[in-house]
């Protein structure tokens, strides 16, 4: 009788319009409290939202009676920002014909966007169209493979952080899209664009003041580089380790366009 409440609980959630704090509330009363204090208490991220709904259905699940057929409803909570030329849904081919999965939301780029006008579009913006269809496969990808078949939250956790990348770099692509349609303006706030922001300062410097100079400017970027490598080395789950990540990853880009400028035949 135990489990048939649980079921039911956690069933009318799933089916009717889940909402946030309810969901928590359900999550820390079913044992998934490090869930909660890990990850979903960071907020209402789109893919904490997949996070937790994926933790719900798979609870849902486990108390699930054996004489009881779940038929699927609205239980599917699409991403803010989704995108994709044409991308579509996907079905786990592990699931009974009793229980499809939903698919994904299909949408068109062009239909979102109908001033994009890509043909004619910098090239900036051909490569923000390319990323909102890469990223928005990549997280439907991780949810659809690898969430779906974690086994423990700490392997729920490794996942979350690609989805969560992939979906930060889908909002700030559509952002980028948007701004292009609304009014033919580069709003240049997506990480590629300081990355080619940077490079093309770096070119010049190379340019005017010559190898010597940019030697040394190289010089300074490989310390720093090193001294945040040395750090992450030293330092795995550390508080700190995600910031100084970034850090290292941003010297490494950067070290990266150093060399690329120095030996453009390599």
């Amino acid at each position: 009788m135990e489990n048939l409440t649980a079921y039911n609980e956690l069933h009318q959630w799933v089916e009717n319009n889940p909402n946030w704090d309810d969901g928590i509330i359900l999550l820390k009363k079913h044992g998934k409290e490090n869930l909660v204090a890990t990850h979903l208490s960071k907020g209402q991220f789109p893919a904490n939202k997949k996070l937790m709904l994926s933790t719900i259905r798979g609870l849902r699940d486990e108390f699930k009676p054996q004489n009881i057929v779940t038929v699927p409803g609205a239980d599917n909570i699409p991403l803010q920002g989704d995108g994709g030329e044409t991308t579509g849904g996907k079905t786990n081919p592990n699931q009974s014909p009793q229980t499809p999965t939903a698919p994904h939301p299909v949408f068109s780029l062009k239909a979102m966007y109908p001033n994009l006008e890509l043909d004619t579009a910098p090239d900036f913006i051909k490569l923000m169209f390319a990323d909102a269809i890469a990223t928005w496969n990549r997280l439907c990808e991780a949810h659809d493979t690898e969430l779906e078949a974690a086994e423990n939250d700490e392997q729920r956790a490794e996942i979350m952080a690609k989805i969560i990348a992939a979906d930060e770099e889908n909002q700030a692509a559509h952002a980028e899209l948007k701004h292009w349609n609304d009014t033919h303006g580069i709003l240049g706030k997506h990480p590629k664009m300081a990355a080619i922001t940077e490079e093309n300062e770096l070119k010049t410097l190379l340019e005017k003041e010559g190898v010597l100079a940019f030697s040394k400017k190289r010089e300074n970027v490989y310390n720093n580089y090193s001294r945040y490598r040395k750090w992450c080395e030293d330092n795995p789950g550390h508080e700190k380790y995600a910031a100084k990540e970034k850090l290292r990853d941003k010297w490494a880009a950067t070290l990266a366009i150093c060399d690329k400028l120095l030996n453009p035949e390599s």
